[in-house]
């Protein structure tokens, strides 16, 4: 019998589902358990809320308890969207391979010339539409945590405790991995995309029957509003650009505080913060030790950083329902 050959893909998509059930189910019901959860190691050594009374007790525990849950929905989602969005690829793939192959027999018959150029339409109506946003935002998201995890991880690690600390090396780890498994699919599928819309156009601009053919839809019409594109590029600009002010700006508020010198208004950090500069007054904050402790400003910050937070939440999940909206 021949060697079977091994399957990237399915290795790919075997080991993701496997880790992210491993520590969806099972490692994190164990890590609330022995007080090593995110939620504990964080509001202990960065918040510093050490608090005692019954009261504080439960509300931590009540916010812990809710934290597992929210790591099991995560756990459920995140693997069934990868999963989801490298199968459908792989499908397109597989579609595009088959329609090329049938690109030189278009002028055999005016019908199968209609229903294979309905079948190219529809393909790059996925691709535009669903496949292209989808992969843009999973891609923008990864780079940008990334890029805070690899921060932490080579900046902080004479600032955060070990429990907390083995977090960032290993997010900053699986994030690569799973770009890197994803970018060649998106890549292969807009070159095999294109290649075919020019090949078809080619074997048309021969046939005589072409004014039947159902016309391809130009190569943005299925693709995200022009507003939408604009200001979900200038918001992930803005993450960059306000997040270094806001992290000097932090900074040297720090440096003043120590000369007692001018400090800086708490109004324009947050108004940085707001502005996209809340990872960087984050960074500050551990790296410097700066108003961690001071209720008023976390209160604010906070808050600020829920809003980004179900903002960059909403935007993901758009593009799944438009995803679940195509196929219902």
């Amino acid at each position: 019998s021949p060697p079977r050959k091994i399957d990237p893909l399915g290795l790919f998509l075997n080991f993701n589902v496997a880790l992210f059930s491993i520590y969806g189910y099972f490692l994190s019901p164990f890590l609330y358990y022995v007080d090593l959860d995110p939620g504990y190691l964080f509001t202990r050594y960065v918040l510093h809320l050490e608090v005692t009374t019954l009261s504080y007790r439960l509300f931590t525990h009540s916010l812990r308890f809710l934290q597992v849950l929210v790591i099991f929905q995560v756990s459920r989602h995140l693997p069934i969207l990868i999963s989801s969005l490298s199968l459908f690829i792989t499908i397109l793939l597989d579609a595009i391979y088959k329609l090329e192959l049938r690109a030189v027999l278009i002028r055999s018959t005016a019908d199968l010339q209609i229903r294979k150029h309905r079948e190219l339409a529809l393909i790059l109506q996925l691709v535009g539409g669903v496949v292209a946003p989808a992969t843009a935002i999973m891609m923008g998201l990864g780079l940008l945590m990334s890029v805070v995890y690899n921060f932490v991880t080579i900046r902080l690690y004479s600032v955060i405790p070990m429990p907390l600390y083995l977090y960032f090396p290993s997010v900053s780890v699986l994030i690569p991995v799973i770009i890197e498994a994803l970018l060649p699919f998106g890549i292969r599928l807009n070159e095999k995309a294109v290649q075919l819309r020019n090949k078809w156009d080619r074997e048309l601009e021969r046939c005589g029957d072409r004014k039947k053919a159902t016309p391809l839809p130009p190569k943005n019409e299925q693709s995200m509003h022009p507003i939408e594109q604009f200001y979900r590029i200038h918001y992930a600009s803005f993450l960059l650009v306000f997040g270094f002010v806001s992290f000097f700006a932090m900074r040297n508020d720090k440096s003043a505080a120590r000369g007692r010198k001018w400090r800086t208004s708490e109004a324009y950090l947050h108004l940085l913060e707001f502005l996209g500069g809340w990872v960087g007054s984050l960074c500050a904050q551990v790296l410097f030790c700066h108003k961690i402790r001071k209720a008023s400003y976390q209160l604010v910050y906070w808050f600020i950083v829920m809003f980004h937070v179900v903002f960059m939440t909403k935007e993901l999940f758009n593009c799944v329902d438009t995803v679940v909206k195509l196929f219902t």
